[in-house]
């Protein structure tokens, strides 16, 4: 009989840990070989210890830990040319075996080149590889060849670039929702100019707008990253391949807006103190993977730049006191001409069409 029980910490407390010894790797200078060795000690309590800063690792480059987060028993022998064609001037010798043996030596070759071209690429996922993209007004709903559900609002556009030890995804535009498909040993991380999203088994919605990286976690946990840019670059590949530095874990029902402009101080307070929506305010966030807005009480000129963003429409309004008219309600995304004719219809504004795509609104006289 076992009288005594072994607590083991929550993952919360687990991925907070692996947070904190990314943050204690991420220096200037190699980890010494005592902090190696009390992170191996870390990693061997339990097996949720291990995978988390496995899940991690994507944040860190440095190949020194190479050793420490490869597990041995898992290790597969590698192919050696050199051994297959010891084993083919071998075969050479038997004189029944040479028109067989020449038969497959040209598959095997074709088939070694093919890898070694393409070490980097994963080839169970490769083959759902692409660019995906929607128009003003679309959306689209695409499954990944790992089983991820991605759904891709108005006018948004992602690359899809499965490697061999990450599924990367790059958010070029607009907002995507991703339902990730659990593979611990490959993680799922969403790059944009803004920062990096990295999740394991999770739901979650990226918005960008402008310089702002805009992430709500709907179920699990991601870890959420900033690129560390020299002075001077400002291209997205520059953003894509500098460093990123973690600033923290966003849990299920937080809801974040970093911006690149803010220092990183500044956006991991803004992690750390962001609340739990309700789940009014979750709904608000993502009814539009329904096919509606949702508002109560924003103001119009918030709701119309909402609204703007389904149609190639344009909506000017034309005073202030019209763009702090507080709207509530749900409305549809597609219809859009009858969307401004409610607002005209329950409040003292006037609707004019001025062009064949062009609308403005004022207070009604």
């Amino acid at each position: 009989m076992i009288n005594k029980k072994t607590e083991l910490p929550g993952n919360q407390k687990i991925k907070e840990e692996s947070v904190e010894w990314i943050v204690k790797l991420d220096g200037d200078t190699p980890p010494s070989k005592q902090v190696l060795n009390d992170l191996e000690e870390w990693m061997s309590r339990s097996h949720a210890h291990r995978d988390a800063i496995i899940s991690m690792n994507a944040f860190y480059n440095d190949s020194s830990l190479a050793d420490v987060f490869m597990s041995p028993a898992k290790e597969t022998p590698r192919f050696s040319m050199v051994s297959a064609f010891r084993a083919f001037f071998a075969m050479l010798s038997k004189p029944v075996l040479i028109g067989a043996v020449a038969s497959v030596i040209m598959v095997l070759l074709l088939n070694s080149a093919y890898f070694i071209e393409n070490k980097n690429v994963s080839p169970s996922y490769a083959k759902g590889n692409g660019l995906f993209t929607t128009n003003i007004g679309q959306q689209a709903r695409n499954v990944l060849s790992d089983g991820t559900v991605v759904l891709l609002n108005t006018n948004s556009e992602l690359k899809v670039e499965f490697l061999k030890n990450e599924r990367r995804v790059v958010l070029l535009r607009g907002e995507a929702h991703f339902d990730v498909a659990h593979d611990p040993q490959k993680p799922f991380s969403v790059y944009s100019e803004q920062g990096k999203v990295q999740a394991v088994g999770t739901a979650f919605t990226v918005n960008l707008v402008k310089n702002t990286l805009d992430v709500l976690v709907t179920e699990g946990t991601v870890a959420l990253a900033l690129p560390m840019l020299k002075a001077g670059t400002e291209k997205f590949g520059d953003a894509l391949d500098s460093s990123l530095s973690v600033v923290g874990l966003l849990d299920a029902g937080k809801h974040v807006v970093l911006s690149k402009d803010n220092n990183l101080l500044d956006n991991k307070a803004k992690i750390s103190q962001a609340s739990t929506l309700t789940s009014e305010g979750i709904n608000k966030l993502t009814s539009w993977r329904k096919g509606f807005l949702l508002f109560s009480g924003e103001p119009l000129e918030h709701v119309i730049a909402e609204i703007s963003r389904f149609s190639s429409i344009e909506i000017k309004l034309m005073d202030d006191e019209v763009k702090a008219i507080e709207i509530g309600g749900r409305f549809s995304i597609v219809e859009i001409d009858n969307i401004l004719k409610t607002f005209e219809d329950s409040f003292p504004i006037k609707v004019t069409r001025v062009g064949y795509h062009t609308y403005e609104i004022s207070m009604e006289k």
